[in-house]
């Protein structure tokens, strides 16, 4: 039995492996079963991949905010062959959360992840994407005792000083791989929910954030109007604002903290500036030939990276 089990893991990884390399450009959803959980009153569905029951448990929190978070299937994926227990979910109102409403988001998608994170054996290690990288060090800050160690993905840095100019950056990208010009035209920023406006956002601003600007037009057009929603983009950035990441917030946190970043996204390098200027001790790797989706790009120089900073 303890053979046939070794045999069946070993497939498993394998065939995940591979899952792993398709689900990067060719995956529309998620293609694990969920399971739920409760939040308070409410009961909200995660995924979760679960190795070894010993296994270190992992966090993973999308980018967004108001985007669905499957598209980070394949670190998940990477993770569990590496023997880790990991759990991706789309925040409350998006996706397969949709339903869940919360009168202030940023205060309840706290709550719903400290409820995920507690449900786990031991502390865990965040692991955020983007702007999932401000959730993972508000949760940080927050519940500190719960957190084992912060990975940070392409962050935009605490200040947002990243994002000053970003749709200048977008608009020259565009023009200087497309013959297109005037990029923002047809494209509405303001909350909308229009599906066309909504996929018009995503097709105009994802390719911009790729080194290599065809691939992310392929990469843009996975994407359902579903997968975004602009309104609750706009409320949770006002809400961040209204509280945002401080300098000593992390002062209790016995923890690491880690940053993996590219060289070519569009966010550098005021975002890695701005994060160590924050956090002098943060543990920090720079890939190269990769923009704002690493694991899509150079997948094998990512999960190096992303297994080096996990280990130490």
């Amino acid at each position: 039995m303890d053979l046939l089990k070794f045999y069946l893991k070993t497939w498993m990884a394998v065939a995940l492996a591979v899952t792993t390399v398709l689900l990067a450009e060719r995956s529309f959803a998620y293609s694990t079963p969920s399971h739920t959980f409760k939040s308070g009153s409410n009961e909200l569905s995660v995924h979760t991949l679960v190795r070894y029951q010993s296994s270190e448990p992992v966090v993973l929190i999308g980018g967004g905010p108001g985007f669905t978070a499957w598209n980070l299937e394949p670190i998940q994926f990477s993770l569990f062959t590496k023997g880790y227990t990991s759990s991706l979910m789309d925040i409350a109102g998006m996706g397969e959360n949709r339903s869940i409403q919360h009168t202030h988001w940023m205060q309840g998608w706290t709550e719903d992840f400290l409820s995920l994170i507690r449900s786990q054996s031991k502390p865990v290690t965040l692991i955020g994407h983007s702007w999932g990288s401000l959730m993972a060090l508000h949760l940080t800050r927050t519940a500190p005792e719960l957190i084992k160690k912060v990975i940070l993905i392409n962050p935009v840095d605490p200040e947002l000083n990243s994002l000053n100019g970003i749709f200048d950056v977008i608009d020259a990208r565009w023009q200087a791989h497309s013959e297109e010009k005037d990029v923002w035209d047809n494209a509405q920023l303001e909350p909308a929910s229009d599906d066309e406006a909504k996929l018009n956002i995503i097709r105009r601003t994802v390719p911009a954030y790729f080194h290599d600007f065809k691939r992310g037009q392929r990469y843009a057009k996975m994407f359902k109007a579903k997968d975004i929603d602009p309104a609750i983009n706009s409320q949770a950035w006002d809400e961040y604002r209204d509280n945002p990441i401080q300098k000593n917030d992390l002062a209790n946190f016995t923890g690491s903290l880690h940053m993996i970043a590219c060289q070519q996204d569009p966010l550098m390098p005021a975002s890695a500036r701005g994060l160590n200027e924050y956090f002098p001790n943060i543990q920090s790797t720079l890939l190269d030939s990769c923009g704002h989706f690493p694991w899509v790009e150079n997948p094998k120089a990512f999960e190096q990276s992303l297994l080096l900073h996990l280990k130490h």
